[in-house]
């Protein structure tokens, strides 16, 4: 059944996003590329209504670095309140339809330093062929039109143990999309590839919360498992710390590397 096939799909992940972090890119590394000189930034979300996206939306709007916040979603969102530090009228929101991107909405995404996409569904919420256009095809569509639209800096939230050629949807769903917008030659491009994601979620996922307390008290070093709230930060503060290569692939170990540095 699905909440069989999703644990299994869990523990794959864990068992080989070991095997598949990068080498290790910590916040300190030396910076040899700078992507953007001036003091501001331009840049937009997709997947804002996620795990991923509520908590990036809440670290952009704490940035004066970024004087335009686009959220690019399918349905208006009201935006949080009594965030500390967080100035939320610089946000805008702009409604799309995700099946015609290409055809109604390339102008959206025009104009961008920046591109954030934490698009993402389950297999057990949206069936196998909904997970695919979700994760797969509105995700690659997404990041064409940023391509298209001259952003410079593509932010790609992907999963540990992504393979496109793995015998797991979900995992080779992630390692397509990886490989596709790696095409694409992005002047910059960032795979976040987090473990199992610890937040608590509006909407239930058994197979996922039954890991997230299984796993997550053991999995100190966060070699398996990512907190959420760290993975958003982390993310935006990366806008600031150009890489030596223009594709970056960071894992869940870096994630909390990086976490921890900026905690000190």
């Amino acid at each position: 059944n699905i909440f069989t096939f999703d644990v299994l799909t869990c523990l794959h992940n864990i068992t080989t996003a070991k095997r598949s972090r990068a080498p290790r890119n910590p916040a300190n590394t030396f910076i040899t590329k700078v992507i953007k000189s001036s003091s501001t930034m331009k840049v937009f979300v997709v997947g804002a209504t996620g795990g991923v996206g509520k908590f990036l939306v809440n670290e952009l709007a704490k940035k004066k670095e970024f004087d335009k916040i686009t959220l690019i979603t399918r349905r208006m969102l009201e935006l949080p309140e009594g965030v500390e530090g967080a100035d939320f009228s610089k946000i805008e929101q702009k409604i799309v339809d995700f099946d015609k991107l290409e055809e109604k909405h390339a102008a959206d995404f025009e104009g961008y330093d920046v591109g954030f996409c934490a698009l993402g569904t389950t297999r057990g919420k949206s069936g196998k062929d909904g997970f695919y256009k979700v994760d797969h095809d509105y995700v690659v569509g997404s990041a064409k039109l940023a391509k298209a639209g001259g952003c410079k800096h593509f932010q790609l939230v992907s999963s540990g143990g992504a393979n496109k050629d793995s015998w797991f949807l979900y995992t080779k769903t992630k390692g397509q999309v990886e490989h596709e917008v790696t095409e694409m030659n992005f002047e910059r491009l960032s795979i976040w590839r987090p473990g199992i994601l610890l937040v608590e979620r509006e909407d239930f996922r058994a197979p996922e919360r039954f890991l997230q307390v299984v796993v997550g008290p053991l999995d100190r070093g966060r070699l398996f498992t990512t907190k959420i709230p760290v993975l958003a930060k982390v993310m935006v503060d990366y806008c600031f710390k150009p890489a030596k290569s223009a594709v970056e692939i960071i894992g869940s170990g870096d994630v909390y590397s990086m976490g921890q540095a900026q905690s000190t």
